[in-house]
């Protein structure tokens, strides 16, 4: 089984934590400061779908994963819904889709996902959204756009263009050119990648945090190979 054997502190510094504890005063020094020849003072500000995308880093290189071996892993969190504290495992993806001269946030909305988009989307909206007909747009991204309820957006996809019904505009924080949402299934073929970026882990009422949060990282201890010191 492959492992991320990278530079400790180089990943720690990209993820502006000390991911194995192993770093010392040195590391604590420059962990704000990213790596490279000439890394920036400070860091830029994050998008959502960069929160979640560090985040995912995060775990992966703390436990040496690569990419099927976190999904691995996701699926095994998924398939623990029902299981003492966890209510629910929902995962989703974010990517970066480019609309004529501009670039936004695209969200993948599946049922069971707690999103600002499912919550604030008109219900028949969502439904066909779900359903792979249609796309909410922010109202940042409609007014960037020029795109109002009704109107068509086409999205550049690695599998070329889709074009898109907008079903409803919502208010959503975003910078850029905006953010949006389409149906997860759909973002996962048009950008053919599956798995998701975050997951969202749901507890039953009463259930510890930290002990759902401790439960589910011996799952992905169990995937991953023993850490050896080097």
């Amino acid at each position: 089984m492959s492992r991320d054997r990278g530079p400790k502190h180089k990943k720690s510094r990209r993820e502006g934590v000390d991911l194995y504890g192993t770093g010392g005063e040195s590391l604590q020094r420059r962990l704000q400061q990213p790596p490279g020849m000439h890394g920036r003072k400070t860091r830029r500000r994050e998008s959502e779908y960069s929160r979640h995308l560090r985040e995912k880093q995060k775990v992966k290189r703390m436990y040496g994963l690569q990419e099927k071996q976190f999904l691995r892993f996701f699926e095994k969190a998924r398939r623990k819904s029902g299981e003492t504290g966890v209510a629910a495992v929902a995962g989703s993806q974010w990517a970066t889709v480019n609309v004529g001269d501009a670039r936004i946030l695209v969200q993948g909305l599946a049922v069971g996902l707690s999103a600002p988009f499912i919550a604030k989307t008109k219900p028949t909206a969502l439904r066909q959204v779900l359903a792979g007909d249609g796309i909410v747009l922010s109202s940042v991204a409609a007014r960037n756009l020029g795109r109002k309820t009704g109107d068509v957006v086409r999205l550049a996809t690695p599998t070329g263009y889709h074009s898109l019904i907008v079903r409803d505009v919502v208010d959503y924080v975003a910078i850029d050119s905006g953010s949006a949402a389409i149906s997860l299934d759909g973002l996962r073929d048009w950008f053919d990648r599956p798995g998701a970026t975050f997951l969202q882990v749901g507890l039953k009422p009463g259930a510890d945090a930290e002990d759902v949060r401790a439960d589910l990282e011996l799952s992905l201890i169990h995937i991953s190979e023993p850490t050896r010191p080097y």
